[in-house]
């Protein structure tokens, strides 16, 4: 079996479609161009505090929010706290970030309610999520919750301890342009994922990129990137 590394994965990628992206690599260039020497970010989910680690050194304030116990380094700050009650006063930050939680959020009005109270006034929320009208996404939900794991770690070589419950309560068009509060959709992007930890894992998804190049397509990649603005 052909192993499967980042650059072997961008080279294939890149002879198919030049102007292919990694999903991270977009969610990391939104990230950068909304963080400044005066950003005051918070990072929910923050899991090993690792989107921290890289790019903390752009902003003034940073702080990373998980529900589980994480290590962090003496340079870093992180709390382990709960999303539906931020630990935080209101108004503390101008940008929040969201990497692969809010398929996991089952109140929806309680934790946005949450976010909004804690944001500035013309904040910003950057969020990557799981598109729910994929087929890569809704169909496992048919699957039992033992199997899926199952395939999460041998197939996708996801850990036992990334592994959550699913609600994907928040994962269409339409939910973002009715969140409450003062939020405002500033950016909507369908972007697919090419995991790369299986060859023929990245050859299908690769396709399926390819094939949701055709405009009419685009909703049915598996992944989703929101900005938000708070008026």
């Amino acid at each position: 079996m052909i192993k499967l590394n980042l650059t072997k994965a961008g080279e294939i990628a890149d002879f198919f479609d030049s102007s292919f992206k990694f999903r991270w690599d977009i969610y990391n260039d939104y990230m950068k161009a909304n963080l400044n020497q005066n950003s005051c970010w918070l990072d929910l989910g923050c899991g090993d505090n690792s989107d921290i680690a890289l790019f903390g050194e752009h902003c003034s304030f940073t702080v990373g929010l998980d529900i589980n116990s994480i290590i962090f380094s003496s340079s870093q700050t992180a709390v382990c706290g709960d999303i539906n009650r931020l630990p935080f006063k209101t108004n503390s930050f101008d940008f929040i970030t969201l990497r692969f939680v809010a398929e996991h959020l089952d109140n929806i009005t309680d934790v946005f309610n949450e976010i909004n109270r804690v944001l500035k006034p013309e904040g910003k929320i950057l969020i990557m999520t799981t598109n729910l009208l994929s087929p890569f996404v809704f169909l496992p939900k048919l699957i039992p919750v033992s199997l899926k794991k199952y395939l999460l770690r041998r197939i996708f070589k996801v850990a036992e301890d990334d592994i959550f419950p699913t609600y994907h309560k928040l994962n269409s068009k339409s939910k973002f342009y009715n969140l409450p509060g003062n939020l405002k959709v500033n950016v909507f992007e369908y972007v697919q994922d090419t995991n790369i930890s299986n060859l023929m894992i990245f050859l299908i998804l690769l396709f399926w990129h390819l094939l949701t190049k055709i405009p009419f397509f685009k909703f049915l990649r598996t992944n989703i990137i929101v900005i938000l603005s708070k008026s």
